[in-house]
């Protein structure tokens, strides 16, 4: 166990000392070490923690970290299912669910609404001649230039096919 030195000013000043914290790293992916958070029990009297409030923190703690890990999980597969995994930017499904907020904001904010598609023509030959790898290459050398070419933050990218890009100016920011 060890010390939780910012909360001990709070615990001193409602007369609670600290008996045991434990710091719990992230678990799951083998090179993930970030804090999770930080378990502490006080008491209001100075003693050594007994076996029983040894496991109780162990429990507790056990029982954060599960929830936190699914948490993180949860919100990678909501991400996951709204972004393109090649280039990171939102596919056709945020699209298609973020289209009436859309048009909604900019109707409410009485400013115009812009959607462009761009085809990558012959992309499929491209690919069929060069390879699947340099056709990832070209699509996020072409999804970068696209971002930078982006007039301000409120614009943003969506990749709807393999080579279908749809923009959009909103004042909705991703």
């Amino acid at each position: 166990p060890t010390g939780c030195g910012r909360h001990r000013p709070l615990a001193s000043a409602r007369g609670f000392l600290l008996l045991v914290s434990e710091q719990k790293l992230a678990a799951g992916r083998s090179n993930d070490q970030s804090l999770l958070g930080v378990f502490g029990m006080y008491y209001p009297d100075t003693r050594l923690p007994s076996s029983s409030d040894l496991e109780l923190v162990d429990h507790m703690t056990h029982l954060a970290t599960l929830a936190a890990e699914r948490h993180r999980r949860d919100e990678e597969r909501r991400r996951q299912a709204m972004e393109d995994a090649l280039t990171g930017l939102g596919n056709r499904h945020l699209l298609q669910t973020q289209a009436g907020e859309l048009v909604s904001r900019a109707q409410e904010a009485q400013q115009p609404l812009c959607l462009l598609f761009l085809d990558l023509d012959h992309f499929k030959l491209f690919n069929d001649n060069f390879g699947h790898l340099l056709g990832d290459k070209l699509l996020l050398q072409f999804s970068g230039k696209l971002k930078e070419a982006l007039p301000r933050p409120s614009c943003w990218l969506a990749s709807v096919a393999m080579s279908s890009w749809g923009s959009s100016p909103s004042p909705l920011s991703w």
